[in-house]
């Protein structure tokens, strides 16, 4: 049962190979990997200091794992990453037969290490149902670091939906739509979908997205802005809008507009039947409608029927739970031996 046979490859697997193993996320699929591919092919430093590799791992009981690492040199030695590394990817997993045990799963990483020479291996963003995640939580020496995310369950209608909201943000959604009408405007929400994708103004949506965030960055250590823009040749940071691999995802972007203006958009990736959700962008000039609130009110009014869940994913903002989100926790985990 433990005996493990190993295939590595220094080029992306099979797409459908990738995409017919079942995952409880869209961030491990072979689309969304081509977009971070995308990132990592754009920069100068991070591809030459991290190289990732592709596997196929098998049992002689029929079960198996498949996925991929990065390894980088460091001073200490070399450190082997499971994880996307660069590009909004809010959760990674390895893909794995149902039938995978922790302790196929703990002889796979450890002979990866001796494989690699690595002594450090590190795990980002697993989510706590992941078996990978219970697997290496087993492990001696291993330290644990947890991250917040917020997901919305949905009940079945939208009356149901909005009597479980507080009294408060129910008054604030009737604030907005009343504020609304009197000053004479008018709310529209658009649905877009791959098939739409010509009909996007991505830069639009790139510059509203870039605008609101310039104040929220963080200031940057002298060494990581020095690494930053020899990683980009000193040019702007890329956006996941910038490259023609989006267009492969099974993406969902909301927008909500007043008098034809994007008041705020949100996009993310449905996943049978709920939406993972890794960008949401309001629009400053329109804050005293609050249309983040107005967004997501107007998207489950009218996708309800059809989705069970909105994750929003990492981070634990009030608006979150004000919309009726319920937190979960995902983990950063590293190994040393």
């Amino acid at each position: 049962m433990l005996n493990l046979k190993i295939n590595y490859s220094y080029k992306k697997l099979d797409a459908n190979l990738w995409d017919n193993s079942s995952s409880a996320t869209y961030f491990t699929s072979s689309n969304w990997h081509d977009v971070v591919l995308s990132f990592y092919h754009g920069t100068f430093l991070t591809r030459r200091l991290h190289k990732p590799v592709y596997f196929q791992a098998s049992f002689d009981d029929g079960s198996w794992i498949l996925g991929f690492f990065f390894v980088s040199k460091t001073i200490k030695g070399k450190t082997i990453t499971f994880g996307h590394l660069l590009g909004p990817s809010d959760y990674y997993d390895l893909l794995y037969s149902p039938s995978i045990t922790n302790e196929q799963f703990q002889v796979l990483f450890n002979q990866i290490q001796l494989d690699f020479k690595s002594r450090t291996m590190q795990f980002v963003h697993l989510k706590a149902s992941s078996k990978c995640y219970q697997a290496i939580a087993q492990l001696p020496l291993v330290i644990s670091t947890p991250l917040s995310c917020v997901a919305i369950p949905l009940p079945e209608t939208y009356e149901a939906y909005y009597s479980s909201l507080s009294k408060s943000v129910r008054q604030n959604i009737r604030t907005a739509y009343n504020r609304l009408e009197k000053s004479n405007l008018h709310v529209q929400l658009e649905i877009f979908e791959k098939r739409d994708y010509a009909q996007i103004n991505w830069e639009q949506l790139k510059q509203l997205y870039s605008s609101r965030n310039d104040f929220r960055k963080e200031k940057k250590y002298w060494k990581s802005q020095l690494y930053f823009w020899l990683d980009y040749g000193f040019q702007h940071e890329k956006d996941m809008f910038d490259f023609e691999t989006i267009r492969k995802t099974d993406f969902t972007l909301a927008v909500l507009k007043i008098n034809q203006e994007i008041a705020a958009y949100f996009f993310g990736f449905k996943i049978e039947k709920n939406i993972e959700i890794n960008r949401v962008v309001i629009n400053d000039d329109f804050k005293f409608f609050s249309p983040g609130l107005l967004l997501f009110n107007e998207y489950i009014k009218k996708e309800i029927p059809q989705i069970e869940g909105i994750d929003l994913t990492v981070g634990d903002e009030k608006y979150k739970f004000d919309l009726g989100g319920k937190p979960h926790i995902i983990y950063n985990l590293k190994v040393s031996i």
